[in-house]
Parts: structure tokens; sequence; C-alpha cells
């Protein structure tokens, strides 16, 4: 698929989107992207984008870079658009484009952020969690009910990580943290126990947020 000199945008993991910059052919977006390319077609505001990423990124183990929809992308990715008269070749990327692809993006991964709260907040529900920050954690009906009551400074680190854990988490600590949880309603039957455990966690996750708080990063406890 040969194309001409054209203006792209690359987004690599953990990393925000590079200045536009041109490329002079598939060869040079290969070093940047990989070998075997994939192509994902997304339409933004009525215009063709082309996400170019690693066909194998799995496979390679390449880090997760964001999401759309339920499918991963991994490692470095190049954003390209679409000619309105064929998928074979490429138009430059004009500042009104860069502009309208961080706009989906950040609005993209905001979508995704909203999944994951409402899945969480179902998650506290079914194991005996109060969602409802002015309530306390658990309700009067719980078996942990008056622990709770006796241990207000441990609750208070819960709802700091639930807090973290909601708002602040990028997507890929969500998803393992996502994982975490479930295999706790997994391994514990006993519902004490289940509770107990899931408080543990989080309240290990809030420990985790003090302690870097002046280092300036988090590392959370998967």
């Amino acid at each position: 698929m040969p194309i001409k000199p054209i203006r792209v945008m690359i987004k690599r993991p953990r990393q925000g989107f590079s200045r536009p910059q041109y490329i002079k052919n598939f060869d040079v977006l290969r070093t940047i992207v990989a070998d075997t390319l994939e192509f994902i077609y997304v339409i933004i505001k009525g215009t063709e984008y082309v996400i170019v990423c690693d066909e194998a990124g799995i496979p390679k183990n390449l880090e997760p870079n964001f999401e759309i929809g339920e499918q991963t992308i991994y490692g470095t990715v190049a954003f390209l658009k679409s000619k309105k008269s064929t998928r074979e070749e490429f138009d430059n990327l004009t500042d009104d484009d860069v502009v309208a692809i961080k706009e989906w993006f950040v609005s993209n991964q905001k979508n995704i952020n909203k999944d994951f709260i409402k899945w969480l907040d179902n998650f506290l529900i079914e194991v005996g969690i109060n969602i409802d920050e002015n309530q306390p954690l658990l309700d009067i009906s719980s078996p942990l009910y008056e622990y709770e009551r006796a241990h207000a400074h441990r609750f208070a680190k819960v709802r700091e990580a639930l807090y973290h854990i909601k708002y602040k988490a990028k997507h890929q600590e969500q998803q393992q943290i996502g994982k975490t949880l479930a295999l706790y309603k997994e391994l514990y039957s006993d519902e004490t126990e289940r509770i107990n455990e899931i408080l543990n966690y989080f309240e290990t996750v809030s420990n985790k947020l003090n302690e870097t708080k002046v280092g300036g990063f988090t590392v959370l406890p998967f």
C-alpha cells in the first residue's frame, strides 16, 4: 500500500499524542509502529481516520495503549486520514483533524471510565458494600457493621481508595483492579470473609497512595 509523504500523528503507550509529523512511506511507518500493520477505521465527526497498529500486539506482549469499545490497542500507533475516494490512499492530517482526533480520544476514554465506574458500583452493591459516600460502607444488616463503627479510620481509607480507583486511576490499572476484585469474589464464598478481604484490599490501595504521594507516582497493589 504505497503512499506519498503524509502528515500523521503518533501515540505511544502511557504518552500523549506527538506533534504531527510527515512520514515518507510505509517502510518508515513500520519502523515506528511495527513490521506487521493492522488498520482500524474510525469515523470522527463524519470523517474517516485510520489507526495503524501492530496486528501482533498481544503475542508480542506489547504494552496496552488505549481502548476502543471492547478492543484494546497495543503498542505504538499512528493516526492517518482516509481519502474520501478510497481506503488505499491517505490525506494529510489538517490542524482541524488533529483537534478532532484528540477530542475523540478524550471522549472515548471518558466513556470507558464511565463503564468501569458502573461496573465497580454494581460489584460493590452485589458484595454488600454501600456506594453512597454519605452513608456507612456497610449496611446495618452486615455482620461487619459494628466493626466498621469501631474502626472509622480504616473505612475512611477505603473511601479514599475507591475515589482514586474511580476517578484517578489509569484505565489499565482499573482493568487489573477489576480482575483482582472478581478473583476475591470467586475465592471467598463466606460473605463476612469476602467483604473483609475486599475491604483489606481497598485499605492496602489507600496505604500505597499515601506512601507514594511524595514521589508523585502511584503503584497500586495488584
